[in-house]
This record gives C-alpha cells, structure tokens and sequence, in this order.
C-alpha cells in the first residue's frame, strides 16, 4: 500500500537498486537531483500545496501552442501535449539543433538532410530526426535504432519509441515502455503525464485520472493533465468532477479561457449523454460564459446551448414550467424560455456565415417561437 501511494518513490528505490549497474543511476548528481524530485512530489501531494519545478530534462506542456494554433481539441486525449526532451548542450549538434523552427518538423527534416555531411552525426541528431518524423506520421525506428548504436543506455530512445506508438494507436505498449521511461526518471513530472495519457487513451480511465490529478498537484505549468483529469470524469459520468478540474487551471496560464469555456458546457452538459442540468449547473454555466471575453459569434453560439440545454430540461421534468431561471439577467420561466431561445436563434442567423447557415437557424427559431392566440 505504501509503494501504491508513492509509485515515484518507488520506482526510485527500484532503479537505485537494479540489479544490473547500467540500470542504476550512474552518478550522485543524477541521483540526487531525481530524488529531490520525488521529494517534491511526495510533499505536495502530502500538504496540498503544488511545489513546481523547472525541468533541466523535458521542455514544456505543448497544449498551449497546440490550442493557440488551433490544432488540438481538448474533448479527446493527443499525443503531441506531451513535453519535448531538452537537446544535451554538451551534444556537438546542439547549436545547430537549438535553431531549427520547432513547430514545422518537415522543414526540420529538410534541415537535418541538407547538414549530412557537415553536422556531426550524433544523438542528438538522430532523436531530432526521429521526433520530426513521428510528427509527421513517417517511421522513426531507423532514426531510433541509429541514436541506439551510439548509446543503447538513453532512455530518450525509449520516450521517442513509446511516443510513436501512442501517435499510432498502440496504446498498451506504449504505456509499458512510458512507465520503464518514469522509472530511469522517477522525479521527473513528465513521465507519468506520459503514462496517465496513455493509460486514458487505453481507458483505464481511473488510473489516468489518478495520475492526471497527481500531476496537477504537484506542478499546475503541466495543464493537459487538468484537461485529461475532465474527460476522465466527465466520461466516467461526474460532471462536478469535471467542472472542478477544468478549474484546476490556473489564471496565469494560456490555456484558462480554454477551460472555463469548456467547464461552462460541462455543466450544461452540451454534446453528453449526462441527465438534465440542473437550475443552479445552468446559472453557473451562464455566469461562466458572462465572464468570458468572447467575440459576438461564439457568445452567441454559447448562449443558445445553454438555452437549448434549459428547455430540454424543462421539457424532460428537470424543471417545472413555472420554475424560476436566471440567465443572463433575465429571469426566465417556461413561456419566456421559449423567448429567449428564440432570440439566440435570431441573433446567430445575424451572423450566419452563408445563406444556408442563415435560412437554417431562422427556421430553427421558428419552430422553437411559442405559440400565441389572437
């Protein structure tokens, strides 16, 4: 049990004892500064308090840039968050690693093959390659296999190996060399967000969560892993669980608008099965989006699935037709909801991009209008 509740503390203890030298650390300095990491996840997680840490072996969570560049959803687990391994500085080709545009890996690859020949062929090289080729789809296990011959002993190899077959769908084995990569590496963040992803994309969803949650408490800089702890409850059916890790997030991060513009369709449960809203999920919903700093479009896009989502669940018995609502400053009751629908339908036409999308919404406020006797 004890082993259980510290897995870095215990994967420690087994490398520090292997029963082969290579497999142990190879020098106090590296032993030390993977215990003083285990160290600090073991007293943040004991007092509650986050003890984040620079990384001098992994780069930062990718989500950021990922979502600025509006190339990652954060309702389905990706493999590109995962942190980037640091290029050695001792390397011979890290001056000219450290140059190459670190968001387009085929001009990376470009790069690489117009320095053969005049850039050391090194370890360095031979993962950069290998990293710029899983990012695009293509075969890094020749790259691998060559940074390999160099130095069969770099759990880099493994990291890459393992990220290739998460990119690929190979979940299992992926977790399996991921968790052999937290274990060279016990104080280091990054491995168990890399297992806590891959245990989620095979759905053990209570082990990623388990992880995912022990990530943010210990370094809150590593967001996917508050973005991965939601979707876990939010597909394990707790809807206050997810709510309450999207708010994990911090202010200071990028990725906070993100969150709480998904916390707000989680309570309202916009593209879920879950059982209807309730008045006060609804309110808070609302209150959420109003704090927001949205354009016109997408606060009205927002606004009408918060609506949608109140009359549905005054419809299925989540609310009695008199029953009070407050959104949006307006207290809205089973007549006036109709209203209010009605209006966001209209507004988003306003704004529809094509005719058709124009035609389609106006109709659609049409069949939501409330009847009226003259």
């Amino acid at each position: 049990p004890l082993f259980a509740r510290w897995e870095s503390l215990h994967r420690f203890l087994l490398k520090s004892t292997a029963a082969h030298p290579d497999d142990r650390f190879q020098s106090a300095p590296e032993m030390a500064a993977q215990l003083t990491g285990v160290l600090r996840e073991v007293v943040a997680l004991s007092q509650g308090t986050p003890r984040p840490a620079a990384s001098a072996l992994f780069g930062g969570d990718h989500l950021p840039g990922l979502l600025a560049d509006n190339r990652a959803r954060i309702d389905a687990p990706d493999w590109r968050v995962l942190p980037s391994p640091r290029v050695d500085p001792a390397d011979p080709a890290a001056s000219f690693l450290q140059d190459l545009p670190d968001d387009d890996p085929s001009r990376r690859l470009d790069l690489i093959a117009q320095a053969t020949g005049t850039v050391e062929p090194t370890v360095e090289l031979f993962l950069a390659r290998a990293r710029a080729l899983i990012e695009i789809g293509a075969d890094a296990q020749p790259a691998l296999d060559a940074a390999g011959q160099l130095d069969l002993w770099d759990w880099r190899i493994r990291w890459y190996r393992a990220l290739e077959l998460l990119s690929k769908g190979t979940t299992s084995d992926a977790a399996e060399i991921f968790s052999q990569v937290w274990t060279d590496i016990p104080g280091e963040v990054a491995p168990k967000l890399a297992v806590a992803l891959a245990a989620e994309y095979h759905g053990a969803l209570d082990r990623a969560a388990r992880l995912y949650e022990e990530v943010m408490a210990t370094d809150p800089s590593y967001v996917s892993a508050a973005f991965g702890l939601a979707r876990c409850r939010r597909n394990s059916g707790d809807v206050d669980g997810a709510v309450a890790a999207y708010r994990l997030v911090p202010t200071s991060s990028a990725t906070y608008y993100d969150a709480q513009l998904a916390s707000a369709r989680a309570q309202v449960g916009v593209g879920t099965a879950t059982k209807p809203p309730s008045p006060a999920e609804l309110q808070s919903a609302a209150r959420t989006l109003e704090r927001l700093q949205l354009d016109a479009t997408e606060r009205a896009n927002l606004s009408a699935e918060i609506l949608e989502r109140a009359l549905a669940s005054q419809s299925s018995g989540g609310m009695g037709p008199n029953d009070k609502l407050e959104l949006f400053g307006e207290s809205l009751t089973g007549a006036r909801l109709r209203d209010g629908l009605e209006a966001a339908y209209r507004e988003q036409a306003r704004m529809a991009a094509t005719a058709d999308e124009r035609i389609r919404l106006a109709e659609r406020a049409t069949r939501v209008r409330r009847w009226t006797l003259f």
